[in-house]
């Protein structure tokens, strides 16, 4: 007589599997049995072993992956660099003359003169310390763009902002005018690149610059610049942002992925051959 213990344990070494196709096998062991149930291949506990093994190694691929896909957008975020200038500067005529319509215009940044203004940094996340001076290029306008009267085009706190281009269709070429109220605005966007302390390349830039003039009327504006009156001195201010810089660890995370992912692949090849 078995207990009642007993009788379990030997009724779980004899089992009778049903195949596929029907077949009745008799399998009795005092072993446990791996991977049992009907229509299932009894499988060697050594193999469970490996599945476990290629089940941990698949899940950690994937979990790298997924963590490098969620970690990137959030640096990128991070690391979008920024910087708030300001300065003087006015708008003339060089030859109103031979262009009575403002054929060229120029944006003089003050000190007037010369082919440099003076722009000053204010925040930003660049690390150059606020209040701090540097250069900007006079820019010659036409319809068709900007020309920079000197290179580089900004030089602020050590980084070496590069003009590429400028956005055109405004009232006046890349120039736009705009009234609101008693006032007029003037504005225009350019954008390239940038190198300094800090990045690991060159970097993208697009830069915004906009000025106020007060108790005027954008035609009585143009008027007077294209009768060789310059506009008044009046304050700027630009936004320059530069695209996103990824840190180091999420190269390594990102390179740490794809090489457990090409190892996987070539052991697996391996299994196959």
């Amino acid at each position: 007589m078995y207990g009642a213990g007993a009788t379990k344990g030997r009724l779980a070494s004899t089992k009778v599997l049903t195949g596929n196709r029907g077949r009745t096998l008799a399998h009795h062991s005092r072993r446990p049995q791996w991977g049992g149930g009907e229509g299932v291949r009894r499988s060697h506990p050594g193999e469970g072993v490996r599945l476990t093994r290629s089940f941990f190694t698949k899940a950690g691929i994937a979990t790298i992956a997924l963590a490098a896909a969620a970690f990137v957008p959030a640096v990128a975020q991070a690391q979008f660099t920024t910087i708030n200038v300001a300065g003087q500067a006015q708008i003339s005529d060089p030859d109103p003359t031979a262009n009575p319509t403002g054929g060229t215009l120029i944006i003089d940044f003050v000190p007037v003169g010369g082919t440099n203004g003076t722009i000053f940094a204010f925040n930003n996340n660049f690390g150059i310390p606020l209040f701090t001076a540097g250069q900007i290029a006079d820019l010659d306008a036409t319809v068709s763009g900007f020309t920079p009267e000197s290179t580089p085009f900004i030089s602020l706190g050590g980084y070496t902002f590069t003009y590429g281009g400028t956005t055109t269709g405004g009232t006046f070429g890349p120039i736009f005018l705009t009234q609101q109220g008693p006032n007029v605005t003037a504005g225009f966007n350019v954008f390239g690149t940038v190198t300094g302390p800090g990045f690991p390349d060159t970097r993208s830039f697009n830069a915004s610059f906009s000025a106020q003039f007060n108790n005027t009327t954008i035609g009585a504006l143009v008027n007077s610049i294209d009768t060789g009156t310059s506009t008044p001195i009046v304050t700027y201010s630009g936004l320059i942002t530069v695209s996103p810089i990824p840190e180091p660890s999420t190269y390594a995370l990102m390179g740490a992925g794809v090489a457990m992912l090409g190892a996987f692949a070539r052991r697996r090849k391996l299994q196959q051959a």
